[in-house]
């Protein structure tokens, strides 16, 4: 019953806040998410640009040249293919 009347207690507090709390709490969420998505998005990065083993590479972007110059754009280096049999 104590969870309950905390949970009242925080439910009264935030409509007694109005607008201004509110936007305080739309900026924070707001705030922690954008920094989510910027980790998220360097993981990604990471794993296309580090993690990418050479096989990986060449069935991606070996056969697309236009997919592969995007990788170089993004990653900011080359890979030179060996030559297959």
């Amino acid at each position: 019953m104590d969870k309950m009347k905390a949970a009242i207690a925080v439910l009264a507090l935030l409509m007694l806040a109005g607008c201004a709390g509110w936007s305080s709490l739309k900026y924070g969420v707001a705030k922690e998410g954008a920094i989510v998505a910027d980790e998220a998005l360097d993981a990604s990065e990471w794993g296309v640009c580090e993690a990418t083993t050479m096989g990986a590479w060449q069935r991606r972007y070996g056969t697309a040249p236009a997919k592969a110059d995007g990788w170089r754009a993004l990653c900011g280096r080359s890979v030179t293919l060996p030559t297959l049999p």
